[in-house]
C-alpha cells in the first residue's frame, strides 16, 4: 500500500540546548487540502485533520521547513521491523512553495 500525503509546515521553533554550536527544531506539519489539487483527495475524501511533530537536529534540514511551505510524503506500507531499516535514508524533504 502507498498514500501521498501533502502536508504544509505551520511551525517553526528553533530550540535552545547548552551548546550553542548545536541546532534543533520542533516542527509541526498540518495537511493540505484546500490548495484546488484533486489528488489531496486520494488519501482523505473531504477535510484531513491531523498534526505531525518532529524534532529535527540536522541544521540542513531545519532550514528545509518554513512555515507555509508545502511537502509531499509518500507512505509505504512495511511487512516488519527489518523491512523500515533498508527503506529509511536520511534525506531532505522536497519543499514547495
Amino acid at each position: 500500500m502507498k498514500v501521498r500525503a501533502k502536508m504544509k509546515a505551520y511551525s517553526v521553533d528553533r530550540l535552545q540546548s547548552g551548546d550553542p554550536n548545536e541546532k534543533s527544531a520542533e516542527i509541526r506539519l498540518m495537511p493540505v487540502y484546500d490548495d484546488g489539487d484533486p489528488e489531496n483527495a486520494t488519501w482523505s475524501k473531504y477535510t484531513p485533520s491531523g498534526e505531525v511533530r518532529l524534532f529535527i537536529t540536522n541544521p540542513d534540514a531545519i532550514e528545509a521547513f518554513e512555515p507555509g511551505n508545502a511537502i509531499t510524503w509518500i507512505l509505504h506500507q512495511l511487512n516488519n521491523y527489518r523491512q523500515a531499516g533498508r527503506l529509511w535514508r536520511p534525506s531532505l524533504p522536497k519543499v514547495t512553495g
